[in-house]
């Protein structure tokens, strides 16, 4: 599927693995009150917060490994 939104090209593809990608030639941002996630998230690049990271051992975002 292809959508064009404001100018900018999206694809959404459902790949054969069951995966779908979704790729624009834009910056995507979404705003939500909230957004949950069931499952493992990969990042390949950075990740910036402006809030807290905490995770299920009560990690937060001022510690080192």
């Amino acid at each position: 599927m292809q959508l064009t939104v404001k100018g900018l090209n999206v694809h959404v593809i459902q790949g054969e693995d069951g995966y779908i990608t979704i790729t624009c030639d834009g910056p995507i941002t979404i705003t939500a009150p909230e957004i949950n996630i069931t499952g493992n998230v990969n990042v390949d690049g950075n990740i910036n917060a402006s809030g807290n990271i905490i995770d299920g051992g009560n990690n937060t975002n001022h510690h080192t490994h």
